[in-house]
């Protein structure tokens, strides 16, 4: 779910507040265990602008700064650890939005960008803490959007 706003006379600049969540799992397998990622949120809000404005397709460029919190489940043979994760940073985001109608619209975005803020907690031993240095965030979204 996203909330986007002109805020210039020619479309060229907005800001955006979109919003994630995941409630589905996704389990990476190896060699030595599973790693399942689950309940995902995530807001990303930030500022776009459109060099050629908004028209029927458009490409935007944007500067965001986004929060992410959520679960990681890690199982190997003889032991299981669940640890909340946070993660807080900067996203340089490129997008594509082809306007089907007055009011519906199509749109890709693909982000990337540091995460300056990384914390994995141990539910069980909250002394079994980690906070990473500098990592990278990657974000890739279809969406399907409406103007009122």
């Amino acid at each position: 779910m996203a909330y986007e706003r002109t805020f210039a006379r020619d479309n060229r600049f907005s800001w955006s507040i979109p919003v994630y969540f995941g409630k589905n799992k996704v389990s990476d397998d190896s060699y030595y265990g599973t790693s399942t990622y689950k309940n995902f949120f995530k807001v990303n809000p930030g500022i776009k602008f459109y060099p050629f404005g908004q028209k029927t397709l458009s490409y935007g460029i944007g500067l965001s700064v986004f929060y992410l919190s959520g679960q990681i489940d890690e199982s190997y043979p003889y032991s299981f650890v669940r640890y909340q994760i946070r993660q807080l940073g900067l996203m340089l985001n490129n997008s594509l939005s082809c306007n089907v109608s007055k009011r519906i619209n199509l749109n890709l975005e693909i982000g990337y960008g540091p995460s300056f803020y990384n914390h994995f907690e141990n539910e069980k031993d909250h002394f079994d803490n980690y906070n990473f240095k500098i990592n990278t965030m990657r974000h890739a979204n279809f969406s399907i959007g409406y103007r009122f």
